[in-house]
Formats: structure tokens, C-alpha cells, sequence
């Protein structure tokens, strides 16, 4: 009898347990889904946002037509899953160099440029790495590269802030 009553009592827990991961799962998922629909519908909005104010400075411009056909061929947004790779990018850029960043002895706006000029420098040096293992690397991209660490080593002007720079920028992410 003390048997066959731990066993109902085992079957009943399992199912009990199961019953809540089921339910436990399924609110995960809708989560999920919800999280989703938002990330989009913010992505959409900013996009418009972005349009919008890009339309309001050319408004102005006497060449509008061209230079709307330049903005708007650059504007063309990637995948969803490319643009969180690119965040996810934008992100490990921005820890590998946060100590230069914080420390360096420029201006607030300088800073700015330079983590933008970072970032271009590391998905350069990317291509330049990814195109030199199945062939040489263009001559084009090796001198953009060379100009945007030109571009860094002028805000860079305290020999410290540099030679960390030169540590960082060998790192991989």
C-alpha cells in the first residue's frame, strides 16, 4: 500500500511539475514574441524619425533631388539579423577600447569622433583581415585604413592615451 501510494505520489508531482514548465515555457515565448513585435515597431519608428529629419534639412538645399537619391541609396536598412549583429559589434568595439575612451585627455566631442573613428577602423581592419586570407587586400582599403589611424593618432595627441591606443587596437574583440 506505502508503495503504490508513492508512486501516485510521484506521478502526480511529475505531472505537476511538467504542467508548470509547459506554462512556464509558453509565457517565455510569448515574452518573446512580444519583445519581438516591439523591437520592430521601435525600429520602424526610429527609421521614419530618422527620414524625417533628413527631409527637413533637405528641405533647404536647392539640389535636393540628387543629394535625397545619395541619402536615401546609403539609408537602405539591413536585415533585422544584420542590424543586431552590427549592435552586437558596435557593443564588443565599445568594451574593447571603454578604458582609452574614459581616459583619454580630449574633449567630450573629440571622444565622440573617436569612438566613431574606432569603430570604422576595427570593421576596416576586419575586411582588410577577411579579404588578405583568401587574396590580397585592396590597395583602396589599406589606405582608408591608414587614413582613419592617421585621423586617430591627431586626436590622440597625449603620448599615453596612443600607446594604449596601439596596445588595444592589435586585441581581438
Amino acid at each position: 500500500m506505502t508503495f503504490r501510494f508513492l508512486i501516485l505520489l510521484l506521478v502526480i508531482a511529475s505531472l505537476g511539475s511538467s504542467t508548470f514548465f509547459y506554462f512556464q515555457t509558453r509565457a517565455l515565448e510569448k515574452s518573446a514574441h512580444a519583445s519581438k513585435a516591439l523591437c520592430e515597431l521601435k525600429a520602424s519608428q526610429l527609421g521614419k524619425n530618422y527620414q524625417t529629419k533628413i527631409d527637413e534639412l533637405l528641405a533647404d538645399v536647392p539640389q535636393q533631388r540628387v543629394i535625397r537619391k545619395t541619402i536615401t541609396k546609403k539609408l537602405e536598412r539591413p536585415p533585422l539579423e544584420e542590424m543586431v549583429s552590427y549592435g552586437h559589434q558596435v557593443r564588443a568595439i565599445s568594451n574593447k577600447y571603454e578604458f582609452l575612451l574614459k581616459t583619454a585627455q580630449i574633449e567630450a566631442s573629440d571622444k565622440k569622433r573617436l569612438g566613431r573613428l574606432l569603430l570604422e577602423r576595427e570593421k576596416l581592419a576586419q575586411q582588410v583581415n577577411n579579404a588578405s586570407t583568401s587574396q590580397p587586400a585592396p590597395e583602396k582599403m589599406q589606405e582608408q585604413l591608414a587614413s582613419i589611424e592617421q585621423r586617430i593618432e591627431n586626436l590622440l595627441t597625449d603620448p599615453i592615451d596612443y600607446s594604449r591606443y596601439e596596445y588595444l587596437k592589435e586585441r581581438n574583440l
